[in-house]
């Protein structure tokens, strides 16, 4: 949306009107595609994932002299 308020700044003629208007088109469609992607996001499921660590514990009389 900031792009879209910059180019409505830009004064221009000819074909440098065009290319603005090009560029308006061009960031609109990224716009609406990103308004697809907000609603699709919003009805995915969240998923929460846990896991169950396991421990484990050396023996009191174990050596601990690896080298």
């Amino acid at each position: 949306m900031r792009q879209a308020v910059k180019l409505d700044g830009i004064v221009a003629e000819g074909d440098t009107s065009f290319q603005k208007t090009l560029l308006a088109k061009r960031v609109q469609k990224c716009v609406e595609a990103l308004d697809v992607l907000k609603l699709s996001n919003g009805k995915l499921k969240t998923v929460i994932v846990t896991t169950k660590w396991e421990t484990f514990d050396l023996p009191s009389t174990a050596n601990l002299d690896l080298f």
